[in-house]
């Protein structure tokens, strides 16, 4: 799941017009120029019947959108949730059943390098996929 979900980003024009190729799982190298997309796997959740186990599991997935600016991660996470929101389909080896946003927050950082600070624009997504 976790290659597939990065590759349907990867494959919209609407995301990578605004990070190209910057788009990483658990984390980015330090210093790489953003905007950018972290994905995070905070819980993955195999189904079952009485029968045994279905090939259907529902994962939590962090998606850290990181802009220099406030309105630059907006626009990342917006491009996402226009792409993830309510999407089901096969990618790879993944059948997509159905992706959710739970919910959303934003913050900023700064690095004691002297760098100026930059910010995230955080949601969560359900993902139901076999």
């Amino acid at each position: 799941m976790q290659t597939d979900l990065r590759s349907l980003l990867a494959a919209q024009s609407s995301i990578t017009d605004l990070v190209g190729t910057r788009i990483y799982w658990s984390e980015a190298a330090q210093g790489k120029q953003r905007p950018l997309i972290v994905l995070h796997l905070i819980s993955e959740i195999s189904e079952y019947t009485v029968a045994g186990t279905v090939d259907l599991e529902s994962s939590l997935v962090q998606i850290d959108c990181w802009g220099n600016t406030l309105t630059d991660a907006l626009a990342v996470s917006e491009a996402v949730k226009a792409v993830l929101s309510g999407y089901k389909g096969t990618v790879g080896d993944t059948t997509f059943q159905g992706v959710f946003k739970e919910s959303e927050r934003q913050d900023f950082s700064k690095p004691g390098n002297g760098e100026e600070k930059f910010h995230r624009v955080s949601s969560d997504y359900q993902v139901w996929h076999a």
